[in-house]
């Protein structure tokens, strides 16, 4: 787990976001992850992927 945190720190922060919405390729709300406790390091990560990887 200290691997994931330490990785984690290096990804670009969060603060700008209130949320994140996942669609399917249909453009369906698949989910919506939250800038809150319990969710801000998902939100981290699906944040980092969206930014860097071409849709």
């Amino acid at each position: 787990m200290a691997q994931f945190a330490e990785n984690l720190n290096k990804l670009p922060g969060i603060s700008h976001l209130t949320a994140v919405t996942l669609l399917d390729v249909d453009g369906e709300v698949l989910a919506t992850i939250e800038n809150k406790a319990g969710s801000q390091s998902s939100l981290t990560v699906c944040s980092h992927l969206a930014e860097t990887r071409a849709v």
